[in-house]
């Protein structure tokens, strides 16, 4: 239908920070990254959807479980049609632990913890087996 335009509110990108917590210089770095699509303009100004609030709400997720903005580039936008979403969160996650886990100083442990394996199984281990790792320090 020619010159439909939507009902729906759109937010500039002074709003969509505020609300996501961020600066807007993240979210035009973000854009030009290839992480968020390229937002539609309005007068030469960038105008978001609400849903961006919900990306921006994953990629800081992604940031803070320590994937890089190339891997969470890939979460969002970068796997085969044909394959399953849950199946290449998978991997990439698992990737991302092994890598973690490589890096990771083993904890301390004492108690019924300090026999387990180390590293991040260890941590596993004492987060089920005591009720904090302040407990488990010594």
């Amino acid at each position: 239908m020619s010159g439909f335009k939507s009902t729906e509110p759109t937010l500039a990108i002074g709003e969509v920070a505020r609300q996501a917590g961020i600066p807007p210089s993240a979210i035009r770095y973000y854009e030009r990254a290839g992480v968020l699509p390229a937002a539609p303009r309005s007068n030469g100004r960038r105008r978001y959807d609400v849903g961006i609030l919900q990306l921006l709400s994953v990629i800081a997720v992604s940031k803070r479980a320590g994937f890089s903005l190339e891997e969470i580039k890939q979460l969002l936008h970068g796997f085969d049609h044909g394959a399953k979403p849950s199946e290449c969160w998978r991997t990439l996650a698992e990737k991302k632990r092994s890598e973690l886990d490589a890096t990771s100083p083993a904890p301390r442990a004492c108690g019924p913890c300090s026999s387990r394996a180390s590293g991040a199984a260890a941590s596993r281990s004492m987060t089920a087996a005591c009720s904090s790792r302040d407990a488990c320090a010594g």
